[in-house]
């Protein structure tokens, strides 16, 4: 009897608990779906449908390496390093989730009949018998919210305002709200004015969201949970891209409530769950150990893919449910009556309602199946065919369920939805005025030949610290989001992008020495072919004139880790030069980390980042 077969009561354990987790998961997502479609639907049930999750989905994670180190002994080691980087980046993430705070909150004091102010706000009060009028204006440059009034030590009722600002409904920067309320006995102290500076709000916007496009995502899924009906181009809506991702922000809101972890918990999971899922992919297709630890840890500490991963925005799910669908395509995984084609094409269809640039990922899959698949040419074209219809019925079935509930004018079809996205990525066109994001040093439009050289770090939030005193001034960053891709990664393209294009050429119509080769090379191919879809798919769009943002650049990292990984675990590439790689894209990862309060202040001064 096998080791596996050993442990088959474990293993069911594992699958029922994952079962359990994935039903309460998709059940919570309707509750949420429904509650947008009919707001007045309670949505108390969520809270303990989270614990029932978080500890189905924590123990059938600890059972599943348990079950993993007795059935396959030979595993152990790598394992346990994979599970010391996943619980590391997840710990990771949630040191800097709530980062930055999404208020700070203040006092104002003052005696009756006086006007008072701070920075922010500036408070009038006056006493008419026993009323008091008081008037609250908001002269600072951020919005106001949760405003709270006391007379000495008494707490007066938040009814008495005109209207109650809050994190939705805030008190915009040159507006003012008043209050009168009717003190039963002369009133003894002063009046003292507890408010809330809104920190991560955008007052041109008027919404919620702090890090660059939170203020687009955030609002959508807050309509969304409000029953918003979206039509093209109306406020917050963000009908330019499919909904899945922004159902996981709301969501999150809807059981965390609307704050930075709500805002940005599903997009931590599902960063970091795309670690393991690519440690899969790699060692389903090379059974090497190394190679595919090597390529978890490159998309660990990839900083533009962590930072994604840390905040509300809607790239990394696209690139979790594909990795989803690279592996359940080579590790040939069937459920039920499903075949390994079925379930891949269910994978990149929600890859695609997560975001529509899932398409660059599919056409890597695409194109490997039509050119690398075994079988005659009439089986190619039947199972591809078989692929796409896959593809495209789950993402247009999922997109017509939320353009029919809550889409309105032309998107309550997901033609007329597909239509406006096609027309308004056709719309982010270069102008003289408009050439998208512009590099700080070089002042130049980053393109895409910036993405595989160089450009400089893209501050999507920088909070920095000024300090002052006898003996001299000195300033660090506080909080810090960069968008830019660790450069280590990147250079090394070229290094293993060329060595496997050689490979390629002088194995036409040969066989590798051994059956390991073949596969890792088979890997590299892949790789290489994600890589160049991806940027040239890219780099032409830009010589259409079409904007690209070099974010844009994520959807290849995967590629660049799987390759890097293939490179550095070569014969002739020697060991320690390896370990020394590594060390620098952890350096690169650790000096733009988001959040360095745990260092000493000279350390933060002397890194400047």
């Amino acid at each position: 009897m096998s080791a596996a077969s050993r442990y088959l009561a474990l293993r069911f354990i594992v699958v029922f608990l994952t079962v359990l987790s994935l039903i309460d998961l998709l059940s919570m997502l309707l509750i949420v779906g429904y509650h947008a479609y009919h707001p007045a639907v309670a949505t108390g049930i969520l809270a303990p449908m989270t614990f029932i999750l978080a500890g189905a989905s924590a123990a059938a994670g600890a059972l599943a390496m348990v079950y993993a180190l007795l059935s396959y002994p030979a595993y152990r080691k790598t394992l346990f390093l994979l599970t010391l980087i996943t619980l590391g980046i997840f710990g990771a993430h949630l040191y800097t989730i709530n980062l930055p705070s999404l208020y700070t909150t203040h006092t104002l004091s003052g005696q009756l009949g006086r006007t008072s102010s701070d920075n922010l706000v500036t408070m009038t009060s006056s006493l008419s018998g026993s009323t008091l009028h008081l008037t609250i204006a908001a002269t600072g440059g951020d919005a106001i919210g949760s405003l709270s009034v006391a007379v000495g030590d008494t707490a007066l009722p938040s009814s008495g305002l005109k209207s109650v600002p809050s994190p939705t409904e805030a008190l915009q920067p040159g507006s003012q709200d008043t209050g009168n309320w009717s003190l039963g006995s002369p009133p003894s102290g002063p009046v003292t004015l507890t408010y809330q500076d809104l920190t991560c709000y955008a007052t041109d916007k008027q919404v919620d969201g702090c890090i660059m496009d939170e203020v687009y995502y955030v609002p959508a899924a807050q309509a969304m949970l409000s029953g918003e009906k979206c039509a093209p181009y109306a406020d917050n809506c963000n009908l330019e891209h499919p909904f899945l991702s922004k159902a996981f922000i709301a969501a999150g809101i809807a059981i965390f409530g609307n704050d930075a972890f709500g805002w940005r918990i599903f997009e931590v999971i599902l960063g970091t769950f795309s670690i393991p899922v690519l440690f899969g992919l790699c060692l389903a297709i090379t059974k090497n150990q190394r190679l595919s630890l090597y390529a978890a840890f490159l998309l660990a500490f990839e900083t533009l893919f962590f930072v994604h991963s840390s905040i509300a925005v809607i790239d990394v799910g696209a690139i979790f449910f594909s990795l989803l669908g690279f592996l359940f395509y080579f590790a040939k995984v069937h459920w039920w009556k499903f075949d390994s084609l079925v379930l891949t094409g269910v994978a990149f269809a929600l890859a695609a309602v997560t975001k529509e640039t899932a398409i660059f990922l599919f056409l890597v899959l695409f194109l490997y199946h039509l050119f690398f698949a075994p079988g005659s040419r009439k089986q190619i074209i039947l199972s591809i065919t078989k692929l796409v219809v896959t593809v495209f019925a789950v993402f247009a079935i999922g997109l017509q369920i939320y353009d029919g509930a809550l889409g309105a004018g032309a998107a309550t079809t997901f033609v007329g939805q597909i239509d406006f996205i096609l027309k308004y990525g056709a719309s982010l066109t270069m102008t003289p005025t408009s050439q998208g994001w512009i590099d700080s040093v070089l002042h130049t439009p980053i393109t895409p030949w910036n993405w595989v050289t160089y450009y400089s770090p893209i501050g999507y939030l920088i909070t920095n610290v000024s300090v002052s005193s006898p003996t001299g001034s000195y300033s660090y960053v506080s909080a810090g989001y960069y968008g830019v891709t660790n450069q280590f990664e990147v250079w090394l393209v070229y290094l293993w992008g060329a060595y496997t294009f050689y490979l390629w050429w002088k194995s036409r119509g040969s066989t590798f020495a051994s059956e390991s080769d073949g596969k890792e090379f088979q890997l590299a191919r892949l790789a290489l072919m994600w890589f160049l879809v991806v940027f040239l798919g890219y780099l032409v769009l830009f010589y259409y004139g079409r904007i690209t943002y070099p974010y844009y650049f994520i959807s290849a990292v995967p590629s660049l880790a799987i390759g890097g990984a293939y490179c550095l675990t070569r014969t002739w590439f020697p060991r320690p030069v390896a370990y020394i790689f590594l060390a620098g894209v952890f350096l690169w990862f650790f000096i733009f980390y988001p959040d360095k309060a745990f260092l000493p202040t000279q350390v933060r001064v002397w890194l400047g980042h």
